[in-house]
């Protein structure tokens, strides 16, 4: 069987891709032709494998006459049976529709985020900025966003043969923010862990770990008010944090002005598997996730998470007091004291890393490589 995968970035440094390049890796290994295309490919990031076939377009602009008729010639000379559309929200699904006219291809389409990200940017954007100008045209801007995204929803709904969500409990939030009667199309699959799981006891330092943008959906600046809270009376913790992004001046500046110690910022890392071997908590401070490939990776390795319930899937990930903690969103005082509680007590920490490792353990790519395949045979059928 022929699959395209199309996207955005490939490769890149993001979930996104990554999840891309585990899940075409496994299929090839399982017999099926796999090839991707991509509008922009990052040459420092290329671990070509040699059974996959790459392709780019010959133009960055989205919706270009160029694009669109590379794309025609693509489908027409490869015949996929079905094309893998990773859905990041880039404009990019028109040149998709209409290279796809008059062909028997198969669409899937998989979204990467929450069906909420939209309204979780627009409320987050007016807390950050509510400046008189702001406030007057906010009513506006919302009703663009929010027409603008039923639309998208129902077109891209009307075209696909499956529409995959990344949690079950997306499914509620897909049909009110697409506006449709029926959704039957839509099921769910989670993204698969990227690297090996622990399976061997790791020595876990005092260490608290960030991984992330820095971006405001991350929230750096609630991380950063958390840890003020609580590093003068954990002299023997550091803060490690891992990223880089447009808020990186204020991070130092935040740090640089409280006098804060004991954080380290280390900038980008691609590999991550020695981070979160070594760390013993995960502070996750986001106002929204799809679903967080940072989370799910370091409860692999025994890292405890401690996050917000700010976003639909996080208690997909999580069971309370079992595998990790959830903080109402967003009680910074709250979040300070639970990661208090974890610091202060290594057998409540043993308790729930034993457990996160076990509850990661049906996230391999064993695991949901399975149910992807059931998903291809099942859309090929329809």
């Amino acid at each position: 069987m022929k699959l395209l995968f199309y996207l955005h970035r490939y490769p890149e440094f993001g979930g996104i891709e990554k999840v891309t390049e585990v899940l075409s890796e496994y299929l090839v290994n399982r017999g099926y032709n796999i090839s991707i295309l991509s509008y922009i490919q990052n040459i420092r990031t290329f671990n070509k494998n040699n059974k996959i076939s790459y392709y780019k377009m010959p133009e960055s602009s989205f919706t270009s006459p160029q694009n669109i008729q590379y794309t025609k010639r693509l489908l027409k000379e490869k015949k996929f049976d079905i094309i893998i559309f990773q859905d990041s929200y880039a404009p990019i699904e028109d040149t998709l529709i209409e290279a796809m006219q008059d062909t028997d291809t198969k669409l899937i389409i998989t979204e990467h985020n929450s069906p909420n990200c939209g309204y979780y940017s627009f409320w987050d954007s007016l807390r950050h900025n509510h400046s008189i100008k702001n406030l007057v045209l906010a009513p506006y801007h919302y009703w663009y966003m929010a027409t603008h995204t039923t639309r998208r929803y129902k077109k891209l709904y009307t075209k696909a043969n499956t529409y995959v969500l990344l949690s079950q409990k997306f499914l509620p939030v897909f049909k009110k923010r697409s506006g449709l009667n029926s959704i039957d199309k839509c099921c769910w699959i989670n993204n698969p862990i990227t690297i090996p799981h622990n399976n061997q006891n790791i020595h876990k330092e005092k260490i608290v770990l960030f991984a992330g943008r820095f971006t405001a959906q991350k929230g750096i600046g609630m991380l950063l008010k958390i840890w003020e809270m609580v590093y003068a009376q954990h002299p023997d913790w550091t803060l490690k944090i891992i990223g880089d992004g447009e808020l990186k001046p204020n991070i130092l500046n935040f740090i640089k002005r409280k006098r804060i110690s004991n954080v380290i910022l280390t900038g980008y890392q691609k590999e991550m598997l020695p981070y979160y071997q070594e760390a013993s908590i995960l502070c996750q401070t986001s106002i929204f996730e799809g679903w967080s490939l940072v989370l799910t990776e370091a409860m692999s390795q025994g890292v405890i998470p401690i996050i917000f319930n700010s976003y639909e899937s996080a208690s997909d990930i999580i069971d309370d007091r079992q595998n990790g903690i959830l903080v109402q969103p967003f009680k910074l005082h709250l979040f300070a004291s639970q990661l208090s509680l974890l610091m202060d007590n290594p057998k409540l920490r043993d308790f729930l890393s034993t457990n996160a490792i076990s509850k990661s353990e049906r996230l391999s790519i064993k695991e949901i490589g399975k149910e992807w395949e059931s998903l291809i045979a099942k859309t090929c059928n329809k």
